[in-house]
C-alpha cells in the first residue's frame, strides 16, 4: 500500500511537462557527430523505457542528422534544403535536372526522406523503394564504391523496416564485403556497426559484428572515432542486457560515461540512469540511489529536462522501495523535497504529496 501511495504522485508528472521544456540545451554547441550521437543514445533509452512501441527511427528527427548518416560526409548535397524545409515536391522537380552523382545524392536522401517518416504508410514506402532502387541502378552503373555502397546500406534499412531480415541482411553484407576488400578499415568498421545494428538480437553474428566494429574503432584515435566507437559500446551493452550479462552492461555503460566525459559529451545522464535502475534491480539500493542522483544533477546541469519525470520516478522509486509504515511521513517528505528542490510547476503533485502527508 506504501508503495501504491508513493508511485501515484509520481504518475501525475507528464513526460512532457511544458514547464520543463522551455530551456536552452547544451546539445546545441554539439557538433554534426556528437548530435548523431545524442540521438541515438536518446533513441535507445525512450525505445526500451517504453517497451519497443515507439518508432526509433522515425518521429522528430532533423532530416540530415539521422535520415543522410549512410551516405553524408559533410560535402554538399543538392536538394538538401529544400527537404530541410520540407518542400519535397520542389526536391523531385529538381531531381528531373540532374545527372551522375548529383542524382544518385539526391534519389538517396528522397529515399531516406520517405523512408524514415514516421510510421509505416505503404504510399511512403513505395517511394523509398522507387527512389533507392533508383541509386543502386544508377551508382552500380557508374561504378563508384562510395554510391554503390551507400545505396546498399539505406536498402538494407529499407528492407529491415519492411520485415524483410534475409534481404536486410544481404544489402549490408555486400557493403561489408566491399569495405573488406577495400582495405578501408574505417568504412569496415561503420558497415559491421551498421550490419550488426540492423541484425536480429536471436542472430548469432548481431554480436559478434557489433564487437570487431568496436574493435576497429578502438584503434583509431582521433576523437570522431572514439564518438562512433561510443554508441557501439552502448549497443554491446544493450545487447548483454537482453541476455541478461548483466555485469558486462555495468562495465561497458561506465565506459561509454568515462570516454564521453574525455569528449566534451555532457549528456551522461542516460546511462547514470539505466545504471541506477540495475543496481536497484540487483539490491544494491545505495549504489542505486548515487547513480540516480548523478541522473538528475547531470539532467539539470545540461538543461535536457525533456524525460525528467523518468528521472525523477528512479530517484523517487529507489526512496521507497523498502520503507515501512513508520516511516511513511519521512517518505512524503523526501518527495515533496524532490519536487520542491527541482522547482516542479505541477501544482497537483505538490498538492497530492501534501494530502498524503
Amino acid at each position: 500500500m506504501i508503495r501504491l501511495i508513493f508511485l501515484i504522485p509520481l504518475f501525475l508528472i507528464h513526460k512532457d511537462c511544458k514547464s520543463q521544456n522551455e530551456v536552452k540545451n547544451a546539445s546545441l554547441k554539439y557538433s554534426t557527430a556528437m548530435q548523431r550521437l545524442l540521438i541515438k543514445i536518446v533513441g535507445t533509452y525512450l525505445y526500451n523505457i517504453y517497451q519497443w512501441q515507439n518508432d526509433y527511427e522515425g518521429e522528430g528527427l532533423n532530416h540530415s542528422l539521422f535520415v543522410n548518416e549512410s551516405f553524408d560526409d559533410g560535402s554538399p548535397l543538392p536538394g538538401k534544403e529544400l527537404i530541410e524545409r520540407k518542400n519535397i515536391s520542389g526536391a523531385i522537380q529538381l531531381l528531373t535536372t540532374l545527372r551522375g552523382e548529383d542524382r544518385i545524392k539526391l534519389l538517396l536522401q528522397l529515399g531516406g526522406h520517405f523512408l524514415f517518416k514516421p510510421g509505416l504508410d505503404k504510399r511512403d514506402m513505395s517511394n523509398a523503394h522507387n527512389f533507392l532502387m533508383e541509386a543502386l541502378a544508377l551508382s552500380d552503373s557508374l561504378g563508384i564504391s562510395k554510391w554503390k555502397n551507400g545505396s546498399r546500406s539505406m536498402l538494407g534499412k529499407y528492407y529491415y523496416q519492411e520485415r524483410d531480415f534475409k534481404k536486410c541482411k544481404t544489402y549490408l553484407s555486400e557493403v561489408v564485403d566491399a569495405c573488406n576488400k577495400s582495405g578501408d578499415t574505417v568504412a569496415l568498421a561503420k558497415a559491421l556497426g551498421e550490419r550488426g545494428t540492423y541484425e536480429l538480437f536471436n542472430d548469432t553474428s548481431k554480436l559478434s559484428d557489433i564487437t570487431k566494429a568496436l574493435e576497429l574503432f578502438r584503434k583509431r584515435n582521433d576523437k570522431l572515432g572514439q564518438i562512433e566507437m561510443l554508441s557501439k559500446v552502448a549497443e554491446v551493452a544493450e545487447i548483454h542486457f537482453i541476455y541478461g550479462l548483466w555485469l558486462e552492461c555495468e562495465k561497458e555503460w561506465l565506459e561509454s560515461v568515462d570516454l564521453e566525459k574525455e569528449i566534451g559529451f555532457r549528456h551522461i545522464h542516460y546511462y547514470y540512469d539505466v545504471l541506477a535502475f540495475f543496481e536497484q534491480a540487483t539490491g544494491n539500493t545505495n549504489i542505486a540511489l548515487s547513480y540516480a542522483n548523478k541522473a538528475i544533477s547531470t539532467m539539470e546541469e545540461t538543461n535536457d529536462l525533456a524525460f525528467s519525470s523518468h528521472f525523477y520516478f528512479r530517484e523517487g522509486n529507489i526512496y521507497g522501495g523498502d520503507w515501512g509504515l513508520g516511516q511513511i511521513q519521512l517518505l512524503v517528505s523526501k518527495i515533496h523535497g524532490i519536487f520542491r528542490r527541482r522547482q516542479h510547476k505541477s501544482l497537483m503533485v505538490l498538492r497530492f504529496c501534501l494530502v498524503i502527508k
